[in-house]
């Protein structure tokens, strides 16, 4: 035994086991990638954009059924440029934070789905987070234009209106 665990308790040394088998699985994982437009140095992933469209033009739901969650995510990270599973997690970086409040607001308003279900599909977030980025989201729409046309244009895409 190493010194550092000579004065542990036994429970003390297996939480210690514990935290030692987690480092040792993280460094072992993949890291996650930051944005894929910032790695390439690149627009947002275009060609992502498009396979998203495509599968949005083939869906053939009928106009009273919602748009499943998973692809109004995936649909918003890829116009953002990052991967689906950016927006699940937990980051609080700005540039993550922006395009998943954009995801919440998209879902509420394409599909009404209940701010628990968004939540769940966004990573276990709270009803009360969900309906907070919505908020959120909508001022920053009307605050910045640049972000509203992005957002119409995924609209539009999601709905079906746009090429």
């Amino acid at each position: 035994m190493t010194a550092f665990t000579n004065g542990l308790s036994p429970a003390g040394r297996r939480l210690r086991a514990a935290g030692l088998a987690f480092e040792r699985q993280q460094r072992a994982a993949p890291p996650l990638p930051q944005s894929s437009a910032e790695t390439r140095g690149e627009d947002p992933d275009a060609a992502l954009a498009a396979k998203i469209a495509d599968a949005l033009a083939s869906h053939g739901r009928p106009d009273d059924e919602p748009l499943p969650l998973g692809l109004i995510i995936a649909a918003t990270a890829a116009a953002f440029g990052f991967h689906p599973r950016m927006l699940r997690g937990s980051a609080r970086r700005r540039d993550y934070v922006v395009p998943r409040h954009v995801a919440a607001l998209l879902c509420h308003e394409l599909t009404g789905t209940s701010f628990a279900a968004i939540g769940r599909a966004l990573g276990s977030r709270d009803h009360s987070t969900i309906a907070a980025a919505i908020r959120v989201a909508r001022e920053r729409i009307a605050a910045d234009p640049a972000l509203a046309a992005t957002v119409a244009a995924l609209r539009d895409r999601l709905e079906g209106d746009a090429p």
